[in-house]
């Protein structure tokens, strides 16, 4: 038996309710399952709105409070991941600890998601390892400072879960004492430890599971200098091919920017807004950012001189992001030898 799970925050009650919605939308073949929402303060009004969108598609949609999982790691020492994170995504590395064990597979989607076609492969396929995920874009001078040359980096954004695996390895205990020795001490928060707590023992997804925009519409080869050369990634013919069928966009921050932002150039912002106008949410208002933001700028060198110019830009960029990151994390080490 499976159950999907979501966490989210009253600030993205709007885009957790077009994931469910395009998500119940595009499966409704799947046979009866329970939707969990890890809440952060969502407001009851919201709560309200969700609930109807499980109604219409009549299905069992049941929230669980998640304020004291924050707090907790809160305690922990942790603020929020250095790359900007919301600490709410540290909720996602402990729903095993909340999810009935009834449930032996639990699918994780980001609440910043549009699903566009069926996930019943992620509901039945052979897991192998106590997680399943897409291979990440991050790219190889972060792999190499954290200890990952030689082994694939993935994005937390979807994730299967074998809940049988995951407790027999008591993972929550091995993910809170990675938590626990080095709070605040790599870029990405969560997903870093949950990247090196699961080391060489997590199933490659298809990357249609979990497609970034732009991501998804730019050469293999422009790809390629982003990751770099070296860093372990799907050959261009698994890539190719599985891009032409998404199943999952997941909205993360891009050159294309979100699609609830006002000037993106998001190829899935119609398909979004599309759905939200089928949500409790209608009349929503977009966000702005100033002219001259980084964004802004970033998407007028794309624009204007193309991806391998605007994708050069940002390794260069990210070069320097590292080379700060190794300097405080040499000076962890330091200070707890």
């Amino acid at each position: 038996m499976f159950c999907i799970c979501y966490t989210c925050d009253n600030n993205y009650a709007l885009q957790v309710g077009v994931a469910i919605y395009s998500l119940y939308d595009n499966n409704k073949e799947l046979p009866q399952f329970d939707t969990f929402v890890f809440s952060d303060g969502i407001s009851e009004e919201n709560k309200g709105r969700l609930q109807e969108i499980a109604n219409a598609f009549q299905r069992n949609l049941i929230f669980i409070e998640s304020t004291h999982i924050i707090e907790f790691i809160k305690k922990k020492g942790i603020s929020a991941s250095v790359d900007d994170g919301a600490l709410s995504t540290y909720v996602r590395l402990f729903l095993g600890n909340y999810i009935d064990d009834k449930y032996d597979r639990i699918v994780y989607i980001d609440a910043d998601t549009l699903v566009l076609n069926s996930i019943r492969d992620l509901t039945e396929m052979e897991v192998g390892n106590p997680a399943a995920a897409v291979i990440d874009i991050m790219p190889y001078d972060y792999r190499k400072l954290i200890g990952f040359e030689d082994s694939y980096y993935f994005n937390c954004g979807v994730l299967v879960i074998d809940t049988k695996r995951w407790r027999e390895e008591n993972y929550d205990q091995q993910l809170l004492k990675m938590i626990e020795d080095s709070p605040n001490r790599f870029m990405f928060g969560d997903q870093d430890v949950f990247n090196l707590v699961l080391k060489d023992k997590i199933t490659v997804l298809p990357i249609k599971y979990n497609l970034f925009p732009y991501y998804g519409r730019v050469k293999y080869s422009t790809i390629r200098t982003f990751v770099g050369k070296k860093a372990k990634y799907y050959s261009k013919s698994d890539f190719e091919e599985e891009r032409k069928t998404p199943c999952v966009i997941h909205m993360v921050y891009s050159v294309a920017d979100r699609p609830w932002i006002k000037g993106n150039i998001n190829e899935y912002s119609e398909r979004w807004v599309e759905y939200v106008g089928k949500t409790p949410w209608k009349t929503f208002r977009y966000k702005t950012r100033k002219f001259y933001s980084r964004t802004r700028v970033m998407q007028f060198i794309y624009k204007v001189f193309g991806e391998k110019a605007e994708i050069r830009i940002e390794v260069l960029r990210n070069r320097r992001k590292f080379a700060k990151a190794r300097k405080k994390m040499e000076s962890y080490g330091q200070k707890n030898r």
